[in-house]
């Protein structure tokens, strides 16, 4: 059967086969004998004749020629009038319901009302989307239209070992909680339902489900757990939405191990959306900056609805000019960067060549071990004279067995004695706890200046990492790996209040990749007051 196809017209017209095209109308490619019956109907309440040529068309023509005869001669059957008032109803209760019940007018509704920028997010059918986006540009209701459009469509063809299956399409929408998420579409979803008139079967406003006639369903999570994250995974679903996709805890996790297998085995659809990244390196800037992610972009102005002056009140009532780092990112939906959340926001940097004739007299080397994670020693030496700290060198290896570990270490402890002259016995190291038999492995190897790390008070730890960086304590090389990590180190935020939390972002960091090398760096720095 042919695809149906939605008529966007300025103007009714009657089609030759007598059905009606208009910009509220339908063109019914296949034969039907109850729509050719109606839509004949119709064309003569609107014209006053029949243009089609089926045998149909040219009965009911005939009928209405004696009608009208009875009408001129002022003999009307009181009959035919009743028939035609009860044919009138009919006609329309039927146009009504089948309106309702097509996929492609139901499409056309809930595109008819969407911003231009909203509809190049509608009519992209690529299954990946990134969506970066200031407030009140309008997302959440381009996310809902996207959503129901998805269902509309009612069923994919799945094949699984062999067979084609017939699977009832679906999609979550995944909140930072299940109450935002609820807050943030919920009501939406339930008004572009009643609006288009899309046939449901249920609607739960207790489980945030809503079950269509077609089968397929649209549901709401949250990810504010581990235990969030996975319940997702059991959702056999073929459109993932991540709603305010910078805050997310465990992004990484969430796409990589839970969702991503899921749409491929339904070649599904991922969309992300939000405003930029608050800071650099995360997952949300990785698919920012992947090309295979199709991209929409919108601010406040993309919003036809929203006052003129409305992005002066905003600067206004919050004391910002034009230039805050918040109102770009949050309402212009620009890529820039809070370094108030960065744990190491100012660092001193130097070059090899600014210290080649110095003398140094000690050296501590900070370790986070890693297994299938990254290991980490960040090796620095401290000047003679000025007794200020620089860092020298980064190893970073992972999938090493204890020993390569102990070899690896042992290495780099070579290393510092040939090329900065300074002895073992002026070595230090400070190790992570979790593995303590590679920490006695390395004392059995002589190296005895080694010792576990701090654990606890971890946020003043990183402060005093910070102070270190930002006098000149501790020195690092500009764009190396300790620089690229202190530019993404971030301490958590809090969502609710948009204010910074002064705890490390472990989630964050690690899934940033850079978590080692800031705990092997943060051990040193606080060893560096004992040494």
């Amino acid at each position: 059967m042919a695809r149906k196809t939605v008529i966007i017209n300025p103007k009714a017209q009657i089609a030759p086969n007598g059905s009606i095209q208009g910009a509220n109308n339908i063109l019914y490619q296949d034969f039907d004998a109850v729509d050719c019956l109606y839509n004949s109907l119709a064309e003569y309440f609107t014209t006053g004749k029949v243009s089609g040529t089926s045998h149909l068309g040219k009965i009911i023509q005939k009928d209405f020629d004696v009608i009208e005869k009875q009408l001129a001669k002022g003999q009307p059957d009181l009959r035919h009038i009743k028939d035609l008032m009860d044919i009138t109803g009919k006609v329309q209760e039927y146009r009504d319901n089948k309106k309702a019940t097509d996929k492609d007018f139901i499409e056309y509704l809930l595109r008819k009302n969407l911003f231009e920028w909203q509809k190049s997010v509608f009519d992209d059918y690529a299954k990946k989307i990134d969506l970066i986006c200031g407030r009140r540009s309008g997302k959440s209701y381009a996310i809902a239209d996207l959503m129901l459009k998805h269902c509309n469509d009612g069923y994919d063809n799945i094949e699984i070992d062999g067979r084609i299956v017939k699977k009832p399409r679906s999609a979550v929408y995944i909140g930072l909680t299940l109450q935002k998420a609820a807050n943030n579409v919920w009501q939406l979803l339930k008004d572009e339902i009643a609006r288009c008139k899309i046939p449901t079967l249920k609607i739960d406003n207790s489980a945030y489900r809503i079950d269509f006639a077609n089968g397929a369903f649209i549901e709401l999570a949250g990810n504010s757990t581990k235990a969030e994250r996975e319940k997702i995974r059991g959702k056999d679903s073929s459109m993932f939405v991540i709603d305010e996709a910078q805050s997310h805890q465990g992004l990484g996790y969430l796409i990589t191990s839970i969702i991503q297998p899921i749409v491929k085995g339904r070649n599904g659809v991922m969309v992300l959306s939000g405003t930029g990244p608050i800071t650099a390196g995360g997952v949300w800037e990785q698919i920012i900056n992947d090309e295979t992610w199709s991209k929409h972009t919108a601010t406040m102005e993309d919003n036809p609805t929203i006052p003129e002056g409305a992005l002066q009140d905003v600067l206004t009532e919050n004391g910002w000019d034009e230039n805050n780092i918040t109102y770009r990112r949050e309402y212009l939906g620009q890529i820039v960067y809070d370094t108030n959340r960065l744990i190491v926001p100012n660092r001193s940097y130097y070059t090899l060549s600014d210290i080649k004739d110095r003398k140094f007299d000690a050296c501590i080397i900070g370790m986070d071990y890693g297994y299938s994670d990254y290991n980490a020693f960040v090796p620095m030496i401290r000047d003679s004279l000025s007794k200020k700290w620089y860092v020298v060198d980064t190893v970073r290896k992972n999938h090493l067995s204890s020993n390569e570990i102990v070899n690896e270490f042992m290495a780099l402890s070579k290393k510092i004695e040939d090329e900065w002259k300074i002895p073992k016995n002026k070595q230090y190291a400070v190790a992570d706890t979790s593995h303590q038999q590679i920490t006695r492995d390395i004392y059995n190897k002589g190296f005895y200046n080694i010792s576990n790390a701090i654990k606890t008070n971890e946020s003043q730890q990183l402060q005093d990492l910070a102070t270190s960086c930002s006098l000149g304590d501790i020195n690092i090389v500009k764009g190396s790996d300790v620089d690229r990590a202190c530019d993404i180190a971030s301490w958590k935020w809090d969502e609710e209040r948009q204010c910074v939390i002064y705890e490390c972002d472990d989630s964050f960091n690690h899934s940033a990749g850079i978590s080692d090398i800031l705990d092997a760096l943060k051990y040193a720095n606080t060893l560096s007051y004992q040494v």
